[in-house]
């Protein structure tokens, strides 16, 4: 029996020598990159929703975006989602520190994040950029803490940088 139990132990701890804590938890904590659909095996069909990302932008401007997951798989415990966003033009920020954070150069969920499918941030519009594009990867997730079973979706949009009209 002591065998047994320091087999365990010592099991678990090169499985924590060998792997960051981020690699651990990364699943609750946050998702490192756009690639969940590396590891989640895609369950039931689930799409990315993004409200408030313009498909043209005034330079500069702050805009309040809304992330959501919409997706039939079910959860059987508290852990129901999670998101990965980039953008290429504009700056994402906090908007909600309890259920996002960025990471790596991603917004994505924090751990009390992972309990929703829906998320709100903000893009700020870049200055001299003439396009952006925000991608954002989404999991549904059942709540089993496997990969299998789990909803993933992808989302990019695009947003061209407003035109004035000179005054006469």
């Amino acid at each position: 029996m002591i065998k047994r139990i320091a087999g365990l132990v010592g099991g678990w701890l090169l499985g924590n020598l060998l792997f960051s804590p981020s690699d651990l938890t990364a699943h609750r904590n946050s998702a490192m990159n756009l690639e969940c659909g590396n590891c989640h095996i895609e369950g039931k069909a689930t799409k990315v929703i993004i409200k408030g990302f313009p498909s043209q932008f005034q330079p500069g401007r702050s805009y309040t975006i809304t992330v959501e997951v919409q997706s039939k798989v079910l959860s059987v415990s508290e852990s129901k989602g999670g998101f990965a966003a980039q953008v290429v033009g504009g700056t994402l920020k906090i908007k909600d520190d309890k259920n996002t954070q960025l990471l790596h150069g991603y917004l994505t969920h924090t751990q009390e994040g992972n309990t929703k499918r829906k998320w709100v941030f903000e893009w700020v519009a870049p200055q001299d950029a003439e396009e952006a594009v925000l991608t954002v990867m989404g999991v549904a997730a059942n709540g089993d803490y496997s990969p299998y079973g789990d909803g993933v979706a992808v989302e990019a949009l695009s947003a061209k940088k407003a035109v004035t009209k000179a005054k006469k």
